[in-house]
């Protein structure tokens, strides 16, 4: 009679169950795993047997988000505490609710100060009219205005204001004798005013300061 004691030695299984994150991986029985996926490796047990090694690993994708912001010259924004007031593309880790990092994108424009000179020679006498303001002193002056694009636009005024040329012609004569002045004729004792217009496109006072003496009798 043949007895047969046959022992079978039950397969070897085992599983690892992983998480990690994008970029990140794992090495198993010196194989390298960054990929999510189930994987099986068949390793030799201490009976001898094949042991069958499942890893289960789930790769977190990188976390991305962008930011697109417009703002105006001397503005700026804060993200995760840093602030930010030049044109840019900008980013920042930040650590996501996986636990895996999080790249945030700051995509920042910042609008121009608009700027414009205004430049104005007037006569005395005279004004302009900027955005509702009159000026008629020589100066430079600015106006902030609100440009097309929401932000402040600086208007500068740069403004000259001829003065008003003045002359005077002092002249004594006799009576019976008479000047001619800018196409006008004095023989009369008094104070007489022209207007003319000078080199600078303004008025100009003369003034006729004019003696007549009496003739004298014997």
């Amino acid at each position: 009679v043949l007895t047969i004691d046959l022992t079978v030695n039950p397969l070897a299984t085992n599983t690892i169950t992983q998480t990690t994150c994008a970029g990140d991986s794992i090495v198993v029985n010196g194989t390298t795993y960054n990929t999510t996926g189930i994987y099986t490796d068949t390793l030799v047990a201490a009976n001898g047997c094949d042991s069958v090694l499942t890893i289960d690993l789930t790769v977190n994708p990188l976390a991305t988000n962008t930011i697109t912001q417009t703002i105006c010259a001397g503005d700026s924004i804060v993200v995760n505490g840093t602030s930010y007031n030049a044109t840019g593309i900008y980013t920042d880790t930040l650590v996501a609710a996986n636990g895996c990092d999080s790249v945030l994108t700051i995509d920042l424009t910042v609008n121009p100060l608009a700027t414009n000179t205004i430049t104005q020679t007037i006569c005395a006498g005279d004004s302009i009219v900027v955005n509702g303001t009159s000026y008629n002193t020589t100066g430079i002056y600015s106006d902030t205005l609100v440009a097309a694009n929401g932000c402040d636009s600086v208007l500068t005024i740069d403004l000259t204001v001829n003065p008003l040329a003045t002359n005077t012609i002092t002249q004594t004569i006799c009576a019976g004798d008479s000047i001619l002045v800018n196409g006008t004729s004095y023989n009369a004792t008094g104070i007489y005013t022209d207007t003319l217009v000078a080199a600078n496109g303004c008025d100009s006072i003369l003034t006729i300061d004019l003696t007549v003496n009496p003739l004298a009798s014997n």
